[in-house]
């Protein structure tokens, strides 16, 4: 690829043994809250100009991450659709 802004777009990767697709929902770790990972729907996938894979995801909060916050009959599983996670900057 040439030039800062061309993109090179995916539709599938193969990570491993495991192919990731747009549609795909994701489990992505955070340092800060181990026991507490993000999930989010994979919407793009494109390598930039210098090489980098940058994704864009529609994130969902966990129930304590919202307000009123986590009720007393929501289980673990329980997830809000949101923008992206609190204290996480997006590449674009």
């Amino acid at each position: 690829m040439k030039g800062k802004a061309r993109k090179l777009f995916y539709k599938a990767i193969v990570c491993g043994k495991e192919m990731i697709r747009i549609g795909d929902c994701a489990v992505f770790l955070s340092a800060g809250h181990p026991n507490l990972p993000y999930i989010g729907c994979i919407q793009s996938m494109w390598e930039s100009w210098g090489n980098n894979m940058v994704v864009r995801v529609k994130w969902f909060y966990h129930p304590e991450e919202t307000s009123p916050g986590k009720q007393f009959h929501q289980g673990q599983v329980s997830l809000q659709p949101g923008c992206s996670p609190p204290g996480w900057a997006p590449q674009s």
